[in-house]
């Protein structure tokens, strides 16, 4: 774990992840730890951001949706994962 240029909790949830057989969701939210915020919030579209986030009137969680939103984007789906 000391290789790897993460944080230390990071690491050790990538090297126990395959344990749980969710390393595809883990990598994606380690990623999106490892970077700055990527959900954008306009200031002058602000309510209509916030209701865009709650599809289906039930909004699941960020890290649910960053992977969710990593597999449209991947064009597929990956193993599940209980989050």
């Amino acid at each position: 774990m000391a290789e790897f240029p993460l944080d230390p909790q990071l690491s050790k949830m990538i090297v126990a992840a395959p344990e749980f057989k969710c390393s595809n969701e883990i990598l994606s939210i380690a990623a999106m730890l490892s970077v700055p915020n990527v959900f954008v919030r306009p200031r002058e579209a602000m309510k209509a951001a916030d209701e865009s986030k709650v599809p289906g009137g039930r909004w699941r969680g960020l890290f649910v949706a960053g992977v969710s939103c990593g597999e449209v984007w991947a064009g597929g789906a990956t193993t599940a994962c209980d989050l």
